[in-house]
């Protein structure tokens, strides 16, 4: 047998290549060390994308905390008038943004400079803020570890965030203004005191002659009313001056009301008076069958005074010589001063609306007119922006003496006070949120969800016949609850305080609830009545005529400001 192999040595296989074909495994190894380069060098790049996308996730965290806080300082400085607002602003969010990546250990060895961040703000219906972080070729970026086997020096890194916060909020402000009786007392004791000198049968300064019942102490002032024997409260209510009808009669002196003077009001010819009316701090009581200020009455008695060439009463004036101002003027002066306010500060966009109403025992829709905004308690008729119309609806101080009065009318007390009330809190403030505020109070991000405010006016002392008789006592703040809980409003008090120097109605209902002035009850529960005492309450000072204005203003800037709202 022939054996090809063996007589053909040219097709056996050497011994290595025999070697080669049994043993592989040197294969896997020239490939690892072929390998192993990119592979340590994948799992490098991944440690160092680790490193900078931690770093990134600090840096953008700081950058948001940056914004935020620019917005916050610069709606903050701008509010207040600072001029340098945007500077302020800018700083403050470079340095908290330098400050937040100082406490990251991986983002410290970055050692970024303020210089390095961008703080961008701009200002108008909000405050924006733009925060951007970049670094450069010196500091600022992520250094490799194994990134540098590749040639990668540096890994850059930048970051942006932004922030807004509305400092023009759409919002409502409702003003409820008290316009009973009590309100047209003079505003400060200066009036009061040169008003009682106009009234019937008193000499200006004068005092009671005598003592003994009915008749106060001698010396005393006079009261504001009448005493039991003397005239009747009901009698003297509605009483012109001078002879003729509704009222007095038989007493002598001209029916026509002359200018202030030290002699006092018209004589009466005896002393105490038989037939008239004791000096009165009120300009309440008055004719009720001609317009208000166009009759021979208290009220026209005070505005008699008017007299463009001489100064307000509530001065250093010399009686006869000065302009009586009464409470309510004072009021309507600082509501007409927010609606210039708000006209200002209203933006293209008509961010803020107006609603005024007025009450006694019952609620006047004063602005929007009831006649012009369609159905009471829409949203048309609960606020608008026709801030002329608002203003002329208000009304201001008389220009001459018997002219009608201008806006809200006087409520005069009526000749059945003994037997009716005329400051119902309890209808006034159910009526309001049931007929008038009828929607809630929004977020105020939006002209169809504005925020509602709720400003009221008021001396706090509830006078009503709800239980069939006449009662006084403090106001309820417990009538505020709807307002603040379901409606969701902010509500602001002014309390304008009866004054001492009403003598016998004073002593006589009210000084039990209204005395001491900041911890009277009625003090107390109109504080409650707010949406946080310490901020939104307010006691005008009766010696200061500014004092009302200056609250509403206060108030509104507190409205402003806790109806602004972030976004980022």
């Amino acid at each position: 047998m022939r054996n090809d192999s063996i007589n053909n040595p040219q097709e056996l296989p050497s011994v290595k290549q025999v070697c080669l074909r049994q043993d592989r495994r040197s294969a896997v190894a020239l490939l690892f060390a072929i390998l192993a380069v990119p592979i340590f060098g994948l799992v490098g790049l991944a440690i160092d994308y680790g490193l900078w996308n931690q770093t990134y996730a600090s840096l953008s965290l700081a950058a948001s905390g940056a914004a935020l806080n620019a917005v916050k300082t610069t709606a903050a400085a701008e509010l207040t008038n600072d001029p340098n607002y945007i500077t302020e602003g800018q700083n403050a969010g470079a340095q908290w943004f330098v400050s937040q990546v100082g406490l990251s250990a991986n983002a410290a060895r970055l050692n970024i400079a303020a210089s390095q961040v961008q703080v961008a703000i701009t200002t108008g219906v909000q405050v924006s803020a733009q925060v951007t972080y970049t670094s450069t070729a010196n500091a600022g970026f992520v250094t490799p570890i194994f990134g540098q086997l590749f040639g990668i020096k540096v890994y850059p890194l930048s970051v942006t965030a932004a922030a807004a916060i509305s400092t023009a909020p759409y919002l409502d402000v409702e003003i409820l203004l008290d316009n009973s009786p009590s309100m047209e007392i003079g505003a400060t004791p200066n009036d009061i005191a040169y008003i009682m000198g106009l009234s019937t049968c008193s000499p200006y300064g004068g005092s009671w002659p005598s003592s003994g019942s009915p008749w106060p102490p001698a010396g005393q002032p006079y009261a504001a009313y009448g005493y039991a024997g003397y005239n009747s409260e009901a009698a003297e209510l509605n009483a012109p001056f001078g002879t003729g009808t509704g009222g007095y009669t038989g007493v002598p002196g001209s029916s026509t009301l002359t200018s202030a003077n030290t002699n006092g009001g018209p004589s009466c010819g005896t002393t105490p008076p038989t037939n008239a009316g004791p000096p009165c701090a009120f300009a309440c009581h008055f004719d009720t069958s001609k317009p208000a200020g166009t009759g021979v009455d208290f009220f026209a008695a005070a505005r008699s005074t008017i007299n463009q060439g001489n100064p307000r009463c509530y001065g250093t004036a010399t009686p006869g010589n000065c302009q009586i101002t009464l409470r309510f003027d004072l009021v309507k002066s600082a509501v007409n001063d927010v609606i210039s306010t708000m006209q200002q500060d209203d933006l293209p966009i008509s961010n803020l609306r107006v609603g005024i109403f007025s009450f006694a025992d019952s609620v006047v829709q004063i602005y929007p007119s009831p006649t012009n905004c369609g159905t009471p308690g829409s949203e048309a008729c609960q606020a608008s922006d026709d801030w002329s119309d608002a203003a002329s609806l208000v009304g201001s101080y008389p220009t001459a003496p018997g002219q009608p009065e201008q806006g809200i009318q006087p409520v005069p007390v009526t000749a059945t006070a003994n037997n009716t009330g005329d400051t119902d809190f309890q209808t006034v403030m159910t009526t309001l949120y049931q007929d008038y505020l009828t929607t809630n109070s929004g977020s105020g991000t939006s002209k169809d969800n504005p925020a509602k405010v709720l400003f009221l006016v008021t001396d706090g002392v509830a006078d009503s016949s709800d239980t069939g008789s006449r009662t006084y006592g403090a106001f309820d703040p417990s009538l505020c609850n709807y307002y603040k809980n379901t409606l969701g409003y902010q509500i602001y008090v002014v309390y304008t305080p009866y004054y001492a120097l009403m003598n016998n109605f004073y002593l006589k209902y009210i000084t039990s609830y209204a005395e001491p002035l900041a911890t009277s009850p009625v003090a107390t529960n109109l504080a409650a009545c707010t949406s946080n005492p310490s901020t939104d309450f307010v006691v005008a000072d009766p010696n200061n005529p500014n004092s009302i204005n200056a609250a509403l203003q206060q108030f509104l800037s507190l409205a402003l400001n806790s109806a602004a709202r972030f976004t980022q």
